[in-house]
């Protein structure tokens, strides 16, 4: 396919998608439906390992989980190369936040920890 008739494609795939928002917000939420139950599921199965293997194995299977079915399902329309490049793109752009967020999880856990042992004293 000749780089034109490739970027007309595009072109043309991304007129049709502006023209179905509300059919991408819909992908979006059963792509994070999706993941989120996944997340779930390693998540109880993982809670006795560290926090950041907790934290790392549950992002990693629930962000590859969401790109792939958002992407297989929002852009049937592209050819199969095209979805898995973009796959491919956005599952190594997404772990990278992974460590940026874990010091939250970390403090979250941490104020979490303290609450619970504060609360049977204020409730005194």
């Amino acid at each position: 396919m000749s780089s034109w008739v490739g970027l007309r494609h595009v072109y043309s795939v991304h007129r049709s998608v502006g023209r179905r928002v509300g059919h991408i917000a819909v992908v979006s939420l059963v792509a994070l439906a999706c993941s989120s139950m996944l997340d779930l599921l390693i998540q109880t199965a993982t809670l006795c390992r560290p926090l950041w293997q907790y934290v790392g194995l549950s992002n990693a299977m629930s962000l590859l989980t969401d790109t792939i079915v958002f992407t297989g399902i929002a852009f049937t329309m592209l050819p199969l190369d095209m979805r898995l490049h973009s796959v491919e793109g956005q599952y190594l752009a997404k772990p990278t936040m992974t460590p940026a967020v874990t010091p939250l999880v970390y403090g979250a856990r941490g104020m979490t920890n303290t609450v619970a042992r504060l609360a049977p004293a204020v409730a005194q």
